[in-house]
């Protein structure tokens, strides 16, 4: 679990991108191992449901931490998950807990669960990258729109090309997208400005 006050950042696809980057580039190798990269996300169009969180997930596949990627949505109305029951379990324990300082948040995080305990990571400015801005070296096709499907798929055997499906039905067939990737999707983003630089 990772955190960041709010001078580091906001809650956006930005710092839902970095955190991902972060995470991936801190835990797998660039190397030739076929591995695949599935992650759920609810359908929150700030944080998760945009070019910025796939260009980056696209990123790490050209990067060569992944040989494919998968960016699935939760069907709207059916999103509750693993992270929310976690969160309710943080929650239930903030009832009953007096913060004092910012430390005291990591504290109530680690002992809101005792069976498998939480750790949290403090996420320091250097971490937010500016994907947001990388994410522009990605043309897509006239009249994509992100919003209009529930399931995306980039493979290193075939980087021109995202292909994604209206549902998670395994009889859909995937429709293909032709990408224009600018050179500069290849060079790592710029880090990002904090909150109170803006």
């Amino acid at each position: 679990m990772m955190l960041w006050n709010e001078v580091q950042g906001n809650r956006g696809s930005n710092e839902v991108s970095s955190l991902i980057y972060k995470y991936v580039t801190g835990r797998y190798e660039r190397d030739a191992v076929t591995r695949k990269l599935i992650i759920w996300f609810d359908r929150c169009i700030g944080q998760n449901n945009n070019t910025i969180v796939l260009s980056v997930m696209m990123k790490l596949v050209r990067l060569g931490y992944f040989t494919s990627m998968e960016q699935k949505f939760f069907t709207t109305g059916h999103s509750f998950n693993d992270c929310d029951r976690k969160f309710g379990m943080i929650e239930k324990k903030k009832r009953a807990t007096t913060l004092v300082i910012p430390a005291d948040i990591q504290d109530l995080i680690r002992e809101s669960s005792l069976a498998i305990p939480f750790t949290p990571v403090a996420i320091q400015q250097a971490d937010i990258l500016d994907h947001k801005t990388h994410a522009k070296n990605i043309r897509y096709p006239s009249g994509f729109r992100i919003t209009q499907h529930l399931y995306y798929m980039y493979s290193k055997d075939n980087p021109e090309h995202l292909f994604s499906k209206n549902s998670h039905d395994n009889n859909e067939p995937v429709r293909a997208h032709l990408l224009r990737i600018n050179s500069q999707f290849n060079q790592l983003p710029p880090r990002a400005k904090g909150t109170l630089s803006h």
